[in-house]
């Protein structure tokens, strides 16, 4: 973003910076709304979120961006139509949009922020530049539980959350930082399916473990999501169908507006896995093998199992893969599946490229690439 000539200082990054993680986020919020209410409907133009114009890594760039962020997104969002009495999330949209403005003048740069890895110095410098510009509170949110994690990871999130108000008190002595902290629910069709999920007693350690770390530490507040919860999303992410008696005897025993904590009971859940002869510790905190035939089996959402597989065993050693428009195939589906052919685009990752380049972000520059021979696996021959 600093070699783009429309951006000039910290104060126009932030800008930029400030709707980008907005729509990002808010799309990330309208997954989870359309999961749980049926009449959801976006207040935003479908060809206007996130989801159909910015996730895809391949998509609009230069001067088509650009031209559609100048003349397309931000008059529509800020001009968006809302009634009264209607979803006040609209408003919010709108508000957010009304005193906005697309700084950056090179489509390219922006798709490759739109793209980019963020790293921890990437987030310092962010919030850095907030707290400079007068902003005195920021908000983090984790993941606690997730595979190979030590105690040692988990403390780190609490220093994290001290280093943040550090750089903020150099700018304000009321700086702070809220820590947000929620336990990790593998889910199908991805890497980690086979992971068997963190105890509620565990995930309730390591959540005490911050608070005690924090304890007395000024300008840090911790919030955390009720383990309990986690424990019935870890009930229900990875359920067969017999999970269905389980759930239908939750609502029939008053089990209704169970994502308010107000309502929410674990001993209902609890209670109806043991009436319908299931064991939390099967659906939960069990880790699958290999060979095991798993619920979604039947169902493809694009990626070979034996891939995700790999990927998984490649996560328990802490490997990554790079991205693959610079590599060769890796024969993971999503190409070969839809009778895509897989063109390597170049020998050289560009500087700045999307997550899986394996481009030092700071410095730029190239990574070694060594192409294949033959023709990309399922491509040709027999």
């Amino acid at each position: 973003m600093r070699k783009d000539v429309g951006v000039d200082g910290d104060a126009q990054r932030l800008s930029q910076l400030v709707w980008l993680f907005f729509l990002k986020i808010f799309d990330d919020r309208e997954q989870e709304w359309e999961l749980m209410e049926d009449d959801y409907q976006s207040p935003i133009p479908d060809e206007y979120r996130w989801c159909n114009w910015a996730l895809d890594e391949e998509g609009m760039t230069g001067d088509e961006l650009l031209n559609f962020i100048n003349n397309d997104l931000f008059p529509t969002l800020k001009d968006l139509e809302v009634q009264p009495g209607s979803d006040p999330r609209g408003h919010v949209v709108r508000s957010v949009f009304e005193d906005a403005y697309n700084y950056m003048k090179s489509g390219t740069l922006l798709r490759q922020v739109i793209n980019k890895l963020i790293r921890e110095e990437d987030l310092y410098g962010a919030v850095e530049s907030a707290y400079s510009q007068g902003w005195r509170r920021m908000k983090l949110y984790f993941l606690t539980g997730l595979p190979t994690e030590t105690d040692d990871d988990t403390l780190g999130i609490a220093e994290l959350g001290r280093n943040c108000v550090e750089l903020g008190k150099k700018y304000n002595s009321s700086a702070s930082v809220t820590v947000s902290v929620g336990g990790f629910v593998p889910k199908p069709q991805t890497p980690f399916q086979w992971f068997g999920q963190n105890t509620e007693e565990e995930l309730r350690r390591k959540v005490e473990l911050l608070k005690n770390d924090l304890r007395g530490t000024k300008g840090v507040q911790l919030k955390w999501h009720d383990t309990r919860a986690s424990l019935a999303e870890g009930i229900t992410s990875r359920g067969d169908r017999r999970l269905g008696a389980v759930i239908e005897y939750v609502w029939r025993h008053g089990g209704t507006f169970q994502e308010w904590s107000e309502h929410f009971s674990i001993d209902l859940w609890l209670e109806a896995l043991a009436a319908n002869g299931l064991d939390v510790e099967w659906y939960v905190y069990r880790h699958r093998t290999e060979d095991e035939v798993l619920p979604w089996d039947h169902l493809s959402a694009g990626l070979h199992k034996d891939f995700l597989w790999q990927d998984w065993r490649d996560a328990l050693e802490e490997l990554g893969l790079e991205d693959c428009r610079w590599t060769p195939c890796y024969d993971c589906g999503a190409c070969t599946g839809y009778g895509i052919e897989h063109v390597v685009a170049s020998a050289t990752p560009p500087a700045g490229g999307s997550q899986g380049t394996g481009v030092d972000l700071s410095a730029g520059g190239a990574v070694p690439v060594t192409l294949q021979t033959g023709k990309p696996i399922g491509v040709g021959g027999s």
